[in-house]
């Protein structure tokens, strides 16, 4: 398995966090989770295959999408299957960036995995044939930016409250949606309605599964046995129950199997299905 990645250049960078591609040889693993995410991201797979998407138990499949498909911000993890020979492609958006793309619709893909069909994003034959015909990955990645600069509103400018938001719950996981309201002078319910037009998610939402993404970070960073209680509270998870309570939500195992698990992972995101 081959991983490239690049972040674009201003202005496109403003939107885009990462471009990516991955190339899967005779090395690919067996089933991995993709991990929740905050932001919305488009996957293209240019091997003429239809991609299957499971559960976060690997058992029971819940997408057949082709081509290009989007993922909005997820709460739980999914499973996929690499393939020998598969050639995947996509981008991250920046938290904020995706209505640049999807505009209103953005509020319609929380905890979804759409076909970008199924959206009014066009993204043509033209331009999937344009990314199978390059012949190295950074071509691809090349062309992948120059598609995006032409279908991205480059003049959409991100919500200053949205990033004010952004900016305190990933200070304090801890943090009270009705104080973090409070404390940008909106009602609860104005915070809930900026979180939805620009992220496609709730702040409660956001916040677990940035909760989350500081857990896995952390474990893979630990060296020695996991103080498990001690990383609960520095997570701003109330306690190593409720810890526990997120790794079944999440993935349905248990922080041991995470942790053993984290380290196997293929490439940013991914974690190897035991």
């Amino acid at each position: 398995m081959s991983y490239f990645s690049l972040k674009p250049d201003f202005p496109l960078s403003l939107f885009i966090n990462s471009v990516w591609i991955v190339e899967n040889g005779s090395d690919v693993r067996g089933k991995e989770w993709a991990l929740p995410s905050s932001s919305t991201s488009v996957l293209i797979n240019l091997s003429h295959r239809t991609s299957t998407i499971y559960d976060k138990t690997g058992a029971t499949p819940t997408a057949h999408v082709d081509g290009a498909f989007v993922i909005g911000p997820l709460s739980e993890a999914h499973v996929v299957a690499p393939v020998v020979g598969e050639i995947i492609c996509g981008f991250e958006f920046v938290l904020g960036g995706a209505f640049a793309l999807f505009g209103d619709e953005l509020q319609d893909l929380s905890s979804s995995i759409h076909e970008l069909s199924a959206t009014s994003v066009s993204w043509s034959e033209e331009h999937l044939d344009t990314l199978r015909q390059a012949n190295t990955p950074e071509k691809r990645l090349e062309i992948l930016c120059a598609q995006l600069n032409d279908l991205l509103d480059l003049e959409h400018s991100i919500s200053t409250t949205l990033l004010a938001g952004i900016s305190s719950i990933d200070a304090n996981h801890q943090i009270q949606i009705k104080h973090l309201a409070a404390s940008l002078g909106i009602t609860a319910r104005r915070l809930q309605s900026v979180f939805a037009q620009g992220l496609g998610t709730s702040p409660k939402k956001y916040v677990r599964s940035r909760r989350f993404g500081w857990l896995i970070e952390n474990i893979r960073h630990q060296s020695s046995t996991i103080d498990w209680a001690t990383l609960a509270l520095l997570g701003g998870f109330s306690d190593q129950s409720h810890l526990v309570h997120e790794c079944h939500y999440v993935l349905g195992v248990t922080p041991s199997v995470l942790s053993r698990q984290v380290q196997l992972s293929g490439y940013p995101h991914h974690i190897a299905v035991p």
